[in-house]
C-alpha cells in the first residue's frame, strides 16, 4: 500500500481567517452599542421628565434586551467557535500529517491505529498538565 499522504479538505483556513477578522470590528461594535444602550437608556428615561416616555424606553428594554443580548452572544460565539474548529482542523491536519510520516510504510489501518495511541498518549498529557490525570 502506497504511503499516506497529506489529505485535500475543503477547509480553507486562510479564508476562514479573512472572514472571522472581518466579523472582528462588528462584533466589537455591536457590543459596545448594546452597554452603550444599557448605561444611556435610564438617563434618558430621567431626563426626559416624562412617564410616558419612561414607560416607553422600558417597553422597549423588555421587549428587545434579551433578543439583543442573545443575538450578540451568538454572533460572537459562532465566530469563537469558527476559529476554534479551524485551529483544531489544522492542529489535526498537521499531525496526521507528521504521523504518515512517522509511519510511512504501514497499512491505512496500522497507521490509524498508531494515530489513536498517540492521541490516547497526548490526551493522558494534557489531563495531567492540567491537573486532571
Amino acid at each position: 500500500m502506497a504511503p499516506l499522504s497529506k489529505p485535500d479538505y475543503d477547509i480553507n483556513p486562510p479564508a476562514v481567517g479573512r472572514v472571522l477578522k472581518s466579523l472582528q470590528g462588528p462584533i466589537e461594535e455591536l457590543n459596545a452599542a448594546g452597554k452603550a444602550v444599557n448605561a444611556n437608556l435610564p438617563d434618558a428615561s430621567l431626563q426626559s421628565q416624562s412617564e410616558l416616555v419612561a414607560e416607553a424606553l422600558s417597553a422597549f428594554m423588555d421587549h428587545y434586551d434579551w433578543p439583543l443580548r442573545q443575538t450578540a452572544a451568538l454572533v460572537e460565539g459562532a465566530s469563537k467557535g469558527a476559529y476554534n474548529a479551524t485551529i483544531a482542523y489544522m492542529r489535526g491536519d498537521r499531525e496526521m500529517f507528521e504521523r504518515a510520516r512517522r509511519y510511512p510504510n504501514r497499512s491505512e489501518q496500522s497507521a490509524r491505529q498508531g494515530w489513536q495511541r498517540d492521541r490516547q498518549i497526548a490526551s493522558r498529557r494534557d489531563d495531567v498538565e492540567r491537573g486532571h490525570g
